[in-house]
């Protein structure tokens, strides 16, 4: 496999998880801090 370009785990991966973590938490209607989202969708986007 072929790694990911760094732009493309930056403009996609990342805002892309931390929607899914924000409205997923808010379907259940669960608040997750918004610091602590942005950090999983870094840590998921690496």
């Amino acid at each position: 496999m072929y790694p990911i370009p760094w732009y493309v785990a930056l403009l996609e991966t990342v805002p892309e998880t931390f929607l899914v973590i924000k409205l997923g938490f808010r379907l259940f209607e669960m608040d997750v801090d918004t610091r602590k989202a942005l950090i999983i969708s870094l840590m998921n986007g690496d």
